[in-house]
């Protein structure tokens, strides 16, 4: 916002008796604003503060001025702004000084006149200027103030807008609106004494001078003020007594022509002219004709653009015949060209009239009106393929946008090009005939699947039935008065046809499977798929198809139903009404048998052979699933699998059909029998996603057949010609010899086949040097003779071996290609049958068989890894297994039998991480863990709220716990767990991450059980304090402080108070280990690691909660000395730290400040002393510059506990690095000698080492005192 002082400036020097509140003085940048809707909100707001300041003006008493001196400010500084060049900020402004003047009529317009004279006609040559001033009286005429002003007034304000548009011809069209707004404020009367003198002239000239604006003021004015421009003016001045009329066309579209210099908006005088033909029924298609069609489609590109805006302005106007016409033929071939290439003049035009004609018919209510716009788009000279030549969604978006009996309509002319084969009554071409059956089949399909459209039940139901009927069935007779079979195709469907019509169906029957039921009152389907009277959509169908089958007379199937195929079909239809009147009683398993039976029936249309087998199985099922509980089962009853598991089979073989049909019925299906769903039923799905053995069962024989091309190893690719010639080629894929030969007679008849065609080949190739082939033996013998005495030369050898090689490599990419796609289609087969898994954890979560999908789930991403093709495999799972599976928040309840089980299943899935491949796999593994612990500990009181939302929280709880109840018995933490158990396993796990290089374990397995249960974190402390010092890498170490942190930072400790003090003590010492270590040279010092373990101290000396006690003795010594190192002393962080942990410890913490500013790349891997390099002694030099005198002479209070030996063994260690140093810098000085720079650098060098002396000195004086 800007300053008051800001404000003022803009003002121009206006003087002001009081100051101005700052509210309203920043509401004046926001009037500016680019966004319309801020721009407005802003105008709002300033003139309410302004009808405030002036409502307590008024109170106050005075009246001269009339108004408040805010609102004098204000209209100084909106006039003011009016000539302002930056963007939008004029519109803003002569927007509020229109609001102003409407909403505070004490302010006379006069003043507002006097300050446009004063601020705006000093430069009238300036464009800014000249637009402020037109700008400033069009916001005068808009606030309707000159109703009630005098004549002088209104005369002075139209002279002024009439010198402006006479002055530019830029300022014409908008000076002559602002006029033609004054004409609506005024009568008669005063327009005729006044205002009509001075535009007489031009009104009388007729249309030898007619200029847009000259149209356009005698229009209006003719509006407006009809006795003055009557019929005797217009038969005098202009020809006749009508401007409309056929004479006269020819005269208004040069008017037209010449408004195209307001280009790219369109001129007032356009709209007026459409305003007015647009009702002229008899004159508007020769107009159109004439000026649209004829004049602005063929001319330039600012006048084809108005082409396309008198569209726009002219559809909302006209019924629906006249917009047939308004779309014409020109505009059409110039809207499709400008849409087909995107590089054209007005394609960005084009777009936009298209967005416009989607608008209009989605706001239009009139069906005639709506499908008008929409079969100009799809007939002649457009299209029916418009979105596909225009690469847009015109037509997809109107169709959107059609009401109920628009789509009625829209869809019987679809039924009537499919049947016809053509969109129009001309001649029909034979070679449009499919393309128009594929068109209107599509898009009857889009229209049953669009969800905007207000969708009918018998609609939906006819247009189904008519897909089916020509699908699978010819029409020998149409029946006079049936919707659907009314009308026999024109010409007979070819297969094709019947096969796209079976497609789009299936297509149909899927998106009424899914679609929310009709029904409105009384209880609903457990399944979705329902009509409003409780049918299933498909039992409409099979009814439908049932009708036909038994109306011979108009219907012949074109699939042959023989006797046992129509046997089949009405035991189905039997099978199905008993399942009906069980459902009818309550029972959701027989709706689900039902669903899947419909279905099934349904699909004996493609493939009968396959679904009569299936059907039986289902019917089996079904009594097997609704018979009531035996006491007993009978003998050979026992070893028959369970009915679920049949159904899961049955749902598997449908699942790996390439049927989004099937797919949705499977899921629906699924969804209502996983409730009864047996551990031998989800074993079956997850056989299939897992990696295939040598004992799976014979019975899965549909896996095997997707995985028959998976299973071989592709061929190299560069063989041996005479291997090349030994192998042929199996149906399979597989690649063998020529003596193998199979048991399965089909087998060979297809092995045949294929060396058929590829012996052609090779015999073609061959040409005359191939030798005749007979089957006798004896032949053999002569055919290899005849072979070897046919002479061929060295360059037909060449050619022959070329050809042959030709053939063998087509072979084998023939041969890849097919186990490619066998590949890809048991991997899009596996991803559908995950889906059947993320239902099951959807609908069952509490289901003790979620338990079994833990481990096999992870083996899955575990395998799925390892194959690039199955990558998005793996991922869908592992997105399964972690955001489904591992987050269930009902989850079983374990009983203590199970629990040995589970155990079991922990252990197992821990194993994955050491042999996992990245951390992704073992932040899997650590989920799965934490799922089995949850379920092991069960639902008890101690919950999993987040440890950053809730921390004070739980901070708070736990100490109004120790106080009055004492820590909590750790069984009622663990519940099932065997704690021995599991921390045996994470202390393995533990030992080979911090012991092993190779490790493929990550800190993360051991992160999520230290935050998620501290209870069992607390038993890996001991360890972990250990590995501080003994851990194989510095990463290890410091994972390990890391992880003691989070530890402690749970707040929780551990219930044996001998155990806390162990731990206590042991970390001290540990720490103080490291430090000593740092700070004797011996223990390698990286700033990362050092961090983390003086974090570490920190949380641990906090945890004691001020029982020093507990520490180790050494500690404070050893903390004060290590941040006396230059590697404690270069950072910040580190400085920092100490400081915090020595106040923790009630000592003093006056040490040196680390470093400041840019982090030094050098400070986290520096080397430690001992391994640096002796040839780089500037370095060290100029490090040991940095240092201040004033920052080494410390002030530190220590404990005298004997430390002398210590002091002893420090100053000796100081003097070997001292003595070290000195030579570094001797043969640093030795070096520059030598070297050609001169004697300035011998000094500076020599400058350097007095400093470094100094400077290492230091610490040695303190450490005596």
């Amino acid at each position: 916002m800007a300053t008051v002082d800001e404000h003022m400036a803009d003002s121009a020097g206006i003087e002001l008796r009081r100051p101005i509140r700052k509210e309203i003085l920043d509401l004046f940048w926001e009037v500016a604003e680019h966004q319309d809707k801020r721009r407005l909100d802003a105008v709002k707001r300033l003139i309410g503060e302004l009808k405030k300041t002036q409502d307590e003006y008024n109170a106050s008493g005075e009246n001269v001025p009339p108004y408040s001196p805010e609102i004098g400010y204000a209209l100084n500084r909106l006039v003011h702004g009016l000539a302002s060049s930056r963007k939008v900020a004029r519109q803003g402004f002569s927007t509020a000084l229109c609001e102003l003047l409407h909403e505070v009529p004490a302010i006379p317009v006069e003043d507002v006149l006097q300050l446009i004279k004063k601020e705006l006609q000093v430069a009238r040559e300036e464009r800014g200027a000249m637009f402020g001033e037109l700008f400033g009286y069009l916001a005068v005429v808009q606030s309707g103030r000159l109703t009630d002003s005098p004549s002088e007034t209104v005369v002075s304000v139209f002279k002024s807008l009439h010198g402006l548009r006479k002055h530019k011809p830029y300022l014409q069209h908008i000076g002559a609106q602002a006029i033609a707004q004054m004409f609506q404020q005024l009568s008669e009367e005063t327009f005729t004494q006044h205002l009509y003198p001075h535009i007489r002239e031009e009104l009388q000239n007729g249309w030898s001078t007619c200029a847009p604006e000259t149209l356009f003021l005698l229009l209006k004015v003719q509006q407006n003020f009809p006795g003055v421009v009557d019929k005797t003016f217009l038969k005098k001045h202009w020809g006749h007594k009508e401007i409309f009329r056929k004479e006269n066309l020819e005269s208004l579209g040069q008017v037209i022509m010449a408004s195209a210099t307001a280009h790219p908006n369109t001129h007032a005088v356009c709209v007026l002219i459409l305003t007015r033909i647009c009702k002229d029924k008899v004159h508007f298609p020769v107009f159109w004709d004439k000026i649209v069609d004829k004049t602005l489609c063929s001319a330039s590109h600012e006048r084809k653009l108005l082409a396309f805006k008198f569209l726009e302005h002219a559809l909302p106007l006209l019924d629906a015949e006249h917009i047939s016409q308004a779309m014409s033929p020109s505009l059409l071939k110039m809207l499709i060209n400008n849409l087909v290439y995107p590089n054209s003049f007005h394609s960005a035009a084009a777009k936009q009239l298209c967005q416009y004609l989607a608008r209009f018919v989605k706001s239009c209510s009139e069906a005639d009106r709506q499908l008008a716009v929409l079969m100009a788009l799809l007939h002649k000279p457009s299209t029916i393929h418009f979105d596909s030549v225009t690469k847009t969604q015109t037509v997809a978006s109107i169709v959107g946008g059609l009401n109920a009996e628009a789509v009625l309509r829209y869809t019987a002319w679809l039924k009537k090009v499919f049947l016809t084969g053509t969109d129009s009554d001309e001649e029909v071409k034979e070679g449009s005939i499919e393309s128009h059956r594929r068109w209107a089949s599509n898009q009857l399909v889009h229209v049953v699947k669009n969800p905007s459209l207000t969708r009918t039940e018998q609609w939906l139901l006819d247009t189904t039935k008519f897909l089916f009927l020509h699908a699978f069935f010819k029409i020998k007779k149409p029946i006079a008065g049936d919707v659907v079979c009314d009308r026999s195709p024109a010409f007979e469907l070819s297969q094709e046809s019947s096969k796209l019509a079976a497609q789009h169906f299936n297509s149909v029957l899927s998106t009424l499977g899914t679609m929310p039921s009709f029904k409105q009152d009384g209880p609903k389907h457990a399944l979705p798929g329902t009509r409003s009277n409780g049918d299933f959509w498909v039992y409409s169908l099979v009814q439908f198809a049932d009708s036909l089958l038994n109306d011979t007379d108009h219907f012949e199937p074109l699939v042959q139903f023989p006797e046992e195929m129509m046997e089949s079909w009405n035991v189905m239809l039997r099978n199905v009404e008993a399942m009906r009147k069980k459902t009818a009683k309550g029972c959701n398993v027989s709706e689900s048998f039902q669903l899947l039976t419909l279905n099934l029936g349904i699909q004996m249309f493609t493939d009968a052979d396959q679904v009569e087998e299936v059907l039986e199985e289902i019917q089996t099922c079904y009594e097997k699933a609704t018979e009531k509980r035996r006491k007993s089962l009978k003998k050979g009853e026992e070893d028959e699998p369970h009915w679920v598991e049949v159904v899961v089979e049955i749902l598997l073989s449908l699942l790996s059909r390439p049927s989004h049909l099937l797919r949705t019925v499977v899921d629906n299906v699924f969804r209502a029998v996983c409730p009864q769903l047996t551990r031998k039923g989800l074993q079956l799905i997850l056989d299939v996603l897992g990696p295939k053995t040598e004992g799976d069962e014979e019975g899965h024989v549909m896996v095997e057949d997707l995985l028959t091309d998976e299973e071989e190893d592709g061929e190299d690719a560069e063989e041996n010609e005479e291997d090349e010639e030994k192998i042929k080629l199996k149906p399979n894929g597989d690649l063998g010899s020529e003596d193998e030969s199979d048991s399965d007679d089909d087998e060979e008849e297809e092995v045949q086949d294929v060396d058929e065609e590829f012996k052609a080949k090779i015999k073609e190739a061959l040409g005359k040097a191939a030798a005749p082939h007979d089957d006798n033996d004896d032949n053999d013998d002569l055919s290899s003779t005849a072979s070897g005495e046919s002479d061929l030369s060295d360059s037909a050898m060449m050619k022959l071996d070329e050809s042959l090689s030709k053939i063998f490599r087509t072979q084998r990419k023939s041969t890849k290609a097919t186990k490619k796609e066998a590949k890809k289609l048991m991997t899009d087969f596996k991803q559908r049958v995950t889906d059947l898994l993320d239902i099951f954890l959807r609908k069952q979560p509490s289901n003790p068989l979620v338990l079994e999908l833990v481990e096999p789930l992870l083996r899955i991403v575990q395998d799925s890894l390892r194959k690039s093709e199955e990558h998005g495999l793996a991922e869908k799972v592992a997105g399964l297994y972690r955001n489904k599976l591992c987050k269930i928040k009902d989850y079983p309840v374990l009983g203590e039998s199970d629990s040995e089980e589970l155990h079991a299943v922990l252990s197992n899935i821990v194993q994955v991480a050491y042999m996992a491949p990245s951390v992704y796999l073992v932040s899997l593994v650590s989920a799965g863990c934490m799922f089995l612990l949850r379920v092991l500990r069960g639902k008890t009181s101690l919950a999993e709220p987040s440890p950053v939302k809730t921390r004070s929280k739980r901070k708070k709880e736990k100490q109004a716990e120790d106080k009055s109840t004492g820590p909590e018995d750790p069984a009622l933490k663990t519940g099932h767990i065997d704690v021995q158990k599991v921390v045996e396993l994470y202390k393995s796990a533990l030992e080979n991450f911090m012991t092993r290089r190779d490790s493929h374990i990550h800190a993360v397995l051991f992160e999520d059980l230290v935050q998620h249960f501290p209870v069992l974190g607390w038993q890996l402390a001991e360890q972990l304090t250990a590995y501080i010092t003994t851990g194989v890498q510095i990463y290890r170490r410091t994972q390990a402080c890391h992880l003691l942190l989070r530890l402690m930072n749970t707040h929780q400790k551990p219930p044996d108070s001998q155990q806390w003090a162990a731990f206590v003590s042991g970390l001290s010492e540990k720490v103080g280990e490291v430090l000593h270590g740092v700070s004797q040279g011996v223990t390698e010092a990286k700033p990362k690691f050092l961090q983390e373990v003086l974090r570490t101290l920190q949380a641990l000396i906090k945890a004691v909660e001020g029982d020093c006690k507990m520490l180790n003795d050494q500690l404070v010594d050893a903390v004060q000395h290590f941040s006396q190192q230059e590697v404690a002393t270069r950072s910040s962080v580190i400085t920092g730290l100490c400081k915090n942990c020595l106040k923790l410890m009630g000592h003093s913490t006056n040490l040196p400040t680390g470093k400041k500013g840019k982090k030094r790349k050098v400070s986290s891997d520096r080397q430690a002393p001992e391994d640096q390099s002796e040839e780089t002694p500037s370095k060290k030099t100029k490090n040991s510059k940095q240092t201040s005198p004033d920052e080494v002479n410390l002030s530190i209070t220590v404990n005298n506990n004997g430390h002398e030996a210590s002091d002893a063994m420090k100053q000796e260690k100081h003097k070997m690095k001292q003595n070290k140093s000195d030579k570094r810098n001797k043969i640093a000085l030795e070096n520059v000698k030598s070297s050609n720079v001169g004697q300035v650098l011998e000094n500076k060098a020599a400058k350097k080492k007095q400093k470094f002396t100094k400077v290492r000195n230091k610490p040695q004086s303190v450490s005596q005192n």
